[in-house]
């Protein structure tokens, strides 16, 4: 039995989201627009209470996003906003078990590499001058995305909102960097 995460306990409420999302699915831009101004507002703080604060907000909208993908799991008549506070919760385990488990192959990595070279210090200034040949081979726009998302720990949303992007294409620009660098120091673990 799956759970869902429901306020019907407190008695019956208006409930214009389900409205919205039935009308935004067949097309109405005005109704998909006052869903996302109503929900993803109060989606990321009922997350942020329960997750560190940057993962709430890009999870408030993917929860969104994954509610028009998942809609004919959608029941009308139904309240909205506890449907889309399970999918989004169910999408915080998943995120969290997947960077566990990412977590888990980057400290195996990592312990490889100090187990390799753990007597030769010279293999360590190798690894950070590799990684930074990599990063300054990056495009600026790359290297700019780095500094922002990495040192400055700004949120895909938040650097979205300064460089005029979606968060998505914040997002996927991140993940093809990773995998780019990930890739070359690779490559140069190999050659040395």
């Amino acid at each position: 039995m799956k759970a869902n995460i429901d306020d019907s306990s407190f008695g019956p409420q208006a409930d214009p989201c389900g409205e919205w999302f039935e009308r935004a699915v067949h097309g109405d831009e005005t109704a998909a627009s006052r869903l996302y101004r109503h929900c993803v507002p109060r989606l990321q703080g009922w997350l942020a209470a329960r997750i560190p604060e940057t993962q709430a907000a890009d999870l408030a909208h993917d929860a969104l996003a994954l509610a028009f993908r998942k809609q004919h799991l959608f029941k009308p008549g139904t309240f909205f906003m506890p449907w889309l506070r399970t999918l989004a919760w169910r999408a915080a385990i998943n995120q969290s078990r997947n960077h566990s488990r990412e977590k888990r192959r980057v400290l195996a990595w990592v312990q490889q590499l100090q187990n390799v070279g753990a007597d030769d210090p010279a293999l360590d200034e190798r690894r950070l001058g590799a990684l930074d040949r990599c990063l300054g081979s990056l495009p600026s726009s790359q290297r700019r995305l780095v500094d922002l998302h990495y040192h400055q720990g700004r949120t895909s949303q938040s650097i979205a909102n300064e460089l005029g992007q979606s968060r998505s294409a914040v997002a996927v620009g991140l993940m093809r960097i990773r995998h780019k660098l990930r890739n070359n120091l690779t490559c140069l673990e190999h050659e040395a």
